[in-house]
């Protein structure tokens, strides 16, 4: 399907979200004006200095909100959108490696080009997670061990606090997939000492998580592995909730599919969990329930903003 956007109105950033009045009922997106986008374009290559073709390369605004990402061609080369007149970082990662961060002035030309090649010299993790048709919205959910905060245990990676490659927790989910199948990615370029949880979250559609079957790749270290929801122990309830008459509770799927750690000094070992469970609506996620402390900006954003 092709089809045009059409500019109707503004939109207004009141610190938390983009708030505006619509005439009508359709998809809207807020973006800016065609004329102060830029391409960026540059190499990615690896130690030796080769190209390497298929890295995902981010681009974002430092001090302007944008974000952007794309996959080099044959002669890893790329072409990434950001902002004229603004500063950004721009990382490229590939399997278990990534770039340290680049970070430019850019100008208000329509092209330009970054100096250097972004290298792929640093240690990384990414997860992936695909699946069917139905249902048509799950969601990536990763607790990130809060070192570099004491008044935390955990950090929350999802589609209300997508993260950030610029600062900590330097780990990024790429998009929230809606209308079936994925990818959905989360990447990170820095590892943290402490424990690391996986979750799925079945958030609308028909059918069950592993009827989908979902399915969630974890590369990090030397390591690589493929979990499918169908092999999961316990048991995922159509449409993705059931409610309990005893408790007169209602209740949410979740896939909890691996842990890892983090030891201190940077090896990782891996637990695979692999099992379905339920969280109340009023708990929001399994992780509520934990002996912890756990920093999400879902949780303090204003009443009444939903996800989409």
């Amino acid at each position: 399907a092709r089809g045009v956007w059409v500019e109707e109105g503004e939109a207004v950033w009141n610190g938390s979200a983009y708030v505006a009045e619509v005439s009508h009922l359709s998809i809207w997106n807020w973006d800016l004006p065609v004329t102060e986008i830029c391409q960026v374009t540059g190499q990615v290559q690896d130690m030796d200095g080769h190209p390497v073709p298929d890295a995902r390369v981010i681009s974002q605004g430092l001090g302007c909100t944008f974000a952007d990402d794309v996959y080099t061609d044959a002669g890893g080369n790329f072409s990434v959108r950001a902002i004229k007149d603004c500063s950004a970082s721009f990382v490229a990662m590939r399997g278990t490696y990534s770039s340290a961060p680049a970070q430019a002035d850019i100008g208000t030309d329509d092209t330009q080009a970054l100096p250097e090649p972004l290298v792929l010299s640093v240690p990384a993790f990414s997860i992936t997670l695909v699946w069917g048709e139905n249902p048509e919205d799950l969601d990536s959910h990763l607790l990130i061990p809060m070192t570099w905060d004491a008044g935390y245990d955990y950090f929350h990676i999802s589609y209300h606090n997508m993260g950030t490659l610029v600062t900590d927790p330097y780990t990024i989910l790429d998009t929230d997939d809606t209308t079936s199948f994925g990818p959905e990615i989360v990447g990170g370029t820095k590892l943290y000492a402490g424990k690391y949880s996986y979750f799925v979250h079945h958030y609308s559609g028909d059918g069950t998580v592993s009827g989908s079957p979902a399915r969630v790749t974890l590369e990090v270290g030397n390591y690589y592995r493929t979990w499918d929801a169908s092999t999961a122990s316990g048991s995922f309830h159509d449409g993705g909730y059931y409610y309990d008459d005893n408790t007169q509770t209602e209740y949410q799927d979740y896939w909890h599919v691996f842990d890892f750690t983090v030891g201190s000094q940077g090896t990782v070992s891996v637990t695979s969990v692999n099992r379905a469970v339920v969280s109340s609506y009023d708990e929001d996620g399994p992780w509520n329930g934990w002996d912890a402390t756990i920093y999400d900006t879902y949780k303090r954003a204003a009443a009444g903003q939903g996800k989409k």
